[in-house]
């Protein structure tokens, strides 16, 4: 879930030794909260308790970095046909080059998906246990920048940004009563059903404050966001910019080796 999460620790020239060392290894652990925000489908935002595992290798002003998270906890969903419970992960894989001690640069390859399993209000009144399931997946490349300012005694403040070229797949489910609109109207974006594939691209924003507290382990605060747009065209009618966004905070540690 989070491009560039570890550019601002690169290149490691000699902040955890009194010689420099050309290369290092990393490894860390975050908890915190995502957001994620489907207004054209959801009524309400849902909310993941988040961990995330973190690991990079760093040689010289090159890194490579892989974060991995996953929800710690479901999450309710509240419709108002349906309840349910709700997953997400995310994973993403970051090349990275340190051009200056402040300004970087990445390029990387993210997936993540938000899964849910519904069940009807009716159902659950009756005791019965029939769901139908939706998800909202999006993968592809990234690429963007970072900066950072390094304080002389409180750590290091890093801001970045990215724009993202995905693939969106969505599974969207008939709720139980089913569409019974007429047939030659216009399909609605809310009455999908199915697989329905597109794009979705846009920008990423991220803010992290990191400082060393003991020997070479650091810790982090970190804020970001998803801003994205997906277009996608189904029965010949076109639906463009629908909303799709992720928020993401958490707090961690990475140790260097």
């Amino acid at each position: 879930l989070w491009a560039g999460l570890l550019a601002g620790f690169a290149p490691f020239n000699g902040a955890y030794a009194e010689k420099p060392i050309d290369l290092h290894f990393l490894g860390g652990l975050s908890l915190g909260y995502t957001t994620f925000e489907f207004p054209a489908k959801l009524d309400h935002d849902l909310t993941f308790p988040m961990y995330q595992l973190n690991g990079a290798v760093a040689y010289k002003k090159l890194y490579l970095a892989l974060n991995l998270a996953d929800t710690l906890s479901e999450a309710d969903v509240s419709e108002e046909e349906d309840v349910g419970q709700a997953t997400r992960y995310d994973y993403d894989l970051t090349l990275g080059y340190q051009i200056t001690p402040s300004w970087g640069a990445f390029v990387g390859y993210k997936k993540g998906a938000t899964e849910i399993d519904f069940l009807a209000r009716e159902l659950e009144d009756e005791g019965v246990t029939s769901y139908r399931e939706e998800s909202y997946e999006q993968k592809g490349l990234f690429a963007g920048v970072s900066y950072a300012y390094k304080f002389k005694k409180a750590g290091k403040l890093t801001i970045n940004r990215a724009y993202a070229d995905l693939d969106a797949t969505n599974t969207f489910s008939s709720d139980v009563e089913g569409s019974e609109g007429d047939e030659e109207e216009e399909p609605e974006f809310d009455d999908l059903s199915g697989t329905v594939r597109g794009k979705s691209s846009g920008f990423s924003y991220g803010l992290r404050w990191s400082i060393p507290v003991a020997g070479k382990m650091l810790y982090y605060a970190s804020y970001k966001i998803n801003d994205y747009k997906q277009d996608l065209t189904v029965e010949g009618v076109d639906f463009n910019d629908i909303d799709e966004t992720i928020s993401n905070f958490s707090m961690g540690i990475v140790y260097v080796y």
